[in-house]
């Protein structure tokens, strides 16, 4: 290993030549006085019966020689050496080549092996996103607001001290990260597409975004999170996920929103809800802190007819019913007390921070808002009003959400510590309304989910549908479809995830694809308009007024001439 094979030959003729130069001398001398002794011997007659002095000696010392050699020469040129100091034979070289030959075979089965393991390790949403098998949606949020923050490309900083090519290898794999992370939570945070990667893998999402439901075209149990689900290894499937659908993840957690008047904007989900703010998590953002904003202490803490934040003041004659066209976060207060209690001060900056980020999300035109923040006095003859919301066992201050009417007061103490958890809170409760929004993932659906009932005499079915490629249903459309709950359509639906059948069956080219079903899935009017929620809202109305109230209040008007 130390010398070449050629140079190896060279080194022993060498010390060969160098051993014989320094023992032949030593040779003749041993042997001359050995001839000498020989000489000196008495007469006998025997005497040419004498043995004369051999070499025997000699041998001996070019043994102790050999042996002093062995151990100052190192130990691999060493074992190429026989007392003879021949140079390394063929068998030897065999030896060497099939040494060598192994060890390249145990280093291609240990790069095979890594690599396996880093195949399994991308395919483990769970191991991307440092989380087991049971974390918890909350959990899953959590982890991919870090992690896609910690390894947004953004936040990529070149190392001076390496090579230009080294630190674009080096952005690559930080961007690759960042996809990485982005599709674990994509799938993840999806209740229906996380419940068949469990269960059924990669290819069962590939089959989920094709509109084929995995269990029913008899896909077997996929087995232990994603990968190996059909087999082991690499699952090979096309679910695909690039650059691009990370980057709106990305902003749909962290803003963007809709101010750049785009349609995918619109509908992109998340709310951007830390844009308006500067930041996430606990706390109260970009405001930083939990009290209030900095206002004078002797500014009355009331919440004025136009205030500028947004809240609407509320009471006994003015407050949301079953018929309210909007959907709403109402805080009850008593103003007395706001200036000598800590949380009443507090909740009121809450309240406006919410209604200021949501007023602002929807362009500063308050019909365009998710969803409205209210606020109601209870002091004095009020607080009786009050405490009949609220309910029993709970005094103000509060925050309750009404939809439809109905009055659920928010008391978990976490979310109402974070004007994040607040929004958050009352978006989820929204789309988490029955019926509100159905899913449609196949064109049956249509017929079954949309269309399925009879119209009232006089009128035609309208359904609303929304195809899109997202995995969650967006806060906007959500709130869209609460405030013409009672318009007469039949239906508001969404198709998911790029569905391929009903991508098709609609000649979508683009996501997202709003259209309106009139009568039948054949008839279709598409929406084209501007892209923010009041235009969308006017569109509806519209429809509504074309296909539905127009003729009802036709046949009314009939029934009316006819009893007269």
């Amino acid at each position: 290993q130390l010398f070449p094979l050629q140079f190896d030959k060279i080194f022993f003729i060498i010390v060969r030549v160098v051993t014989k130069a320094i023992l032949i001398p030593i040779d003749i001398m041993i042997n001359n006085s050995g001839h000498q002794r020989w000489l000196s011997q008495p007469s006998s007659p025997c005497r040419h019966n004498a043995t004369r002095p051999s070499s025997f000696n000699t041998k001996i010392f070019l043994l102790l020689c050999h042996f002093l050699l062995s151990t100052l020469i190192p130990t691999s040129c060493c074992s190429r050496m026989s007392f003879g100091l021949r140079p390394v034979g063929a068998a030897d070289s065999r030896r060497r080549q099939q040494r060598r030959s192994s060890s390249n075979t145990n280093q291609q089965r240990r790069s095979n092996q890594n690599q396996r393991m880093a195949e399994s390790s991308y395919d483990d949403y769970y191991k991307i996103l440092n989380l087991s098998k049971t974390a918890s949606q909350k959990d899953i949020k959590s982890s991919y607001r870090k992690l896609a923050l910690k390894h947004h490309p953004d936040k990529f900083k070149p190392d001076p001290k390496l090579s230009e090519k080294q630190n674009e290898e080096k952005k690559l794999k930080h961007e690759k990260k960042f996809v990485q992370i982005s599709e674990a939570y994509d799938v993840l945070s999806d209740e229906k597409k996380k419940k068949v990667y469990d269960k059924y893998g990669k290819e069962g999402l590939e089959m989920l975004e094709k509109g084929v439901d995995p269990e029913e075209a008899g896909f077997g149990h996929g087995g232990g999170g994603g990968f190996g689900g059909f087999g082991g290894g690499h699952s090979g499937g096309t679910h695909t996920f690039n650059n691009a659908d990370a980057f709106k993840i990305f902003e749909s957690m962290f803003g963007g929103g809709m101010g750049g008047g785009s349609f995918e904007s619109a509908f992109g989900g998340g709310g951007g809800f830390e844009s308006a703010f500067g930041g996430s998590g606990g706390g109260f953002g970009g405001f930083g802190g939990g009290g209030p904003r900095g206002r004078p202490q002797d500014e009355p803490p009331v919440f004025s007819k136009n205030d500028p934040s947004g809240v609407v003041p509320l009471g006994s004659a003015k407050f949301p019913d079953s018929k309210s066209k909007h959907a709403w976060l109402i805080f009850f207060y008593d103003k007395n007390m706001a200036q000598r209690d800590a949380t009443t001060e507090q909740y009121i900056s809450q309240a406006k921070q919410i209604s200021e980020a949501v007023l602002k999300k929807a362009q500063n035109k308050k019909n365009g808002m998710i969803f409205k923040v209210g606020a109601v006095d209870c002091s004095g003859d009020t607080m009786k009003f009050c405490k009949s919301k609220l309910g029993k066992g709970v005094d103000p201050p509060a925050f309750a959400t009404v939809f439809n009417g109905d009055v659920r007061v928010i008391d978990d103490n976490d979310t109402l510590r974070s004007v994040k958890k607040l929004h958050d809170h009352t978006t989820e409760a929204l789309l988490g309304i029955e019926n509100l929004i159905v899913n449609v993932n196949s064109v049956q659906h249509i017929q079954s989910r949309m269309l399925a009932s009879s119209p009232p005499p006089g009128k035609t079915s309208v359904a609303i549908l929304l195809l899109t490629d997202k995995y969650e249903t967006s806060p906007l459309y959500g709130s869209l479809a609460y405030r013409h709950r009672r318009d007469g359509f039949a239906a508001f639906g969404e198709s998911r995830a790029a569905n391929l059948q009903m991508a098709k069956k609609f000649g979508v080219k683009k996501y997202p694809h709003l259209v309106a079903l009139i009568g039948s899935e054949e008839k279709i009017e598409k929406y084209s308009g501007s892209l923010d929620a009041e235009s969308l809202s006017k569109w509806l109305d519209n429809l509504s007024k074309k296909y539905i109230s127009s003729k009802s209040s036709g046949s009314s008007s009939n029934r009316r001439k006819q009893r007269a």
